[in-house]
């Protein structure tokens, strides 16, 4: 073989050995599989798992938690009752004797013609507080230095903006002589000659409670 045929042949070895190397990664790193059917099948399971690891809470899930979170609060507050209509300043310096604790419900103070605030009143024995809601409830309406006074069980800000709810209703049932009674945590329950019959839509119970009066 000629000099310049092994010259020829040794060049052309050179550079498809350049040529290879060139398509080798760099020292210390690695080289992505080439997309193919089994890799695109591991990634999209492995997509799946962690879409539902960080999964979004559904509404069933998270209207949950805030029953459980309203039910918690009003645990908290199952010794405690609500008076209204006591004036201000009528209370007196120190109106914890008996109780474990009482105050003005937070806020700022109403001017003299406006009503108000409530008094919050926290029993250390819940014996104490069913024994004065008891009566309360017996008695039926109670006057103070010419003031109506209503007493009331302390539930969480959501419960008693739905129990709020059926204020009309109530007010109906009241007019027509109606025994009834709101249920914990808000279903109001209405005594009629076929037995008791409970509401928790508002707006069903006033419908009834209208044609009741009709």
């Amino acid at each position: 073989m000629s000099k310049q045929s092994k010259s020829t042949n040794l060049g052309d070895i050179k550079r498809h050995l350049r040529s290879q190397t060139s398509e080798l990664p760099p020292e210390g790193e690695t080289v992505s599989p080439q997309p193919g059917p089994e890799n695109e099948m591991s990634q999209d399971i492995e997509t799946e798992n962690e879409r539902q690891r960080n999964s979004p809470a559904s509404k069933c899930e998270l209207d949950q938690l805030k029953d459980k979170v309203e039910d918690m609060e009003n645990r908290n507050r199952q010794n405690n009752l609500r008076v209204i209509g006591v004036s201000e300043g009528k209370e007196g310096g120190n109106m914890m004797t008996e109780i474990e604790r009482a105050h003005r419900d937070f806020g700022p103070r109403p001017n003299p013609e406006d009503r108000p605030m409530p008094i919050l009143v926290r029993f250390l024995r819940s014996g104490d507080h069913d024994t004065v809601l008891r009566a309360a409830w017996e008695k039926g309406e109670i006057q103070y230095e010419g003031n109506r006074i209503l007493i009331f069980p302390d539930f969480a800000r959501v419960t008693q903006l739905k129990r709020e709810k059926f204020r009309e209703g109530r007010r109906a049932l009241h007019a027509q002589g109606v025994k009834f009674a709101m249920m914990y945590p808000a279903t109001l329950r209405i005594e009629t000659s076929e037995g008791y019959k409970r509401f928790v839509c508002p707006k069903e119970a006033f419908k009834y409670v209208t044609e009741m009066g009709q």
